[in-house]
């Protein structure tokens, strides 16, 4: 199974975990895959469970949370998932993930907006290499109503 074919998780802490939130949100809306955005810490409580051979787990890392992110990257890893990261370049965390993705270098509180569009852009590029049009995501409301 591949990040284009099937489920993932999108995981951050701190500052990244809106992101995360985010970044889950916006691939279920245009490509129709199940992705959940997870507190990174509260991952192995349950949802670690589902992870398997090459099932796709994304880190969005914020500068400084490598050395903490790294320990839940293995927790992945050891289960024979697909680690990826998000995050400014960074040797240690390089080092314990299959795939990595750079955002630029920032200072910790700009960081998470530089990581949130390529978040987007994931959620982009999948749903265009599935055959959907990004632009036009089927069975959502158009505009707020209020309950």
């Amino acid at each position: 199974m591949g990040f284009v074919d099937g489920a993932s998780y999108y995981l951050g802490s701190g500052l990244t975990h809106p992101i995360a939130l985010e970044g889950a949100l916006k691939l279920k809306e245009i490509t129709y895959a199940h992705c959940e955005g997870i507190f990174s810490s509260e991952f192995k409580h349950g949802p670690l469970s589902a992870v398997h051979d090459g099932y796709p787990v994304l880190f969005i890392t914020a500068p400084g949370d490598e050395s903490m992110m790294i320990n839940h990257v293995n927790e992945v890893t050891t289960r024979g998932g697909r680690a990826i990261a998000l995050a400014a370049e960074s040797p240690a965390l390089r080092a314990n993930v299959h795939d990595y993705l750079v955002s630029p270098e920032a200072d910790r509180f700009l960081a998470p907006i530089l990581l949130t569009l390529p978040a987007q852009l994931i959620a982009y590029h999948m749903s265009v290499a599935r055959g959907i049009d990004p632009d036009f995501p089927r069975n959502l409301s158009k505009t707020l109503t209020v309950d």
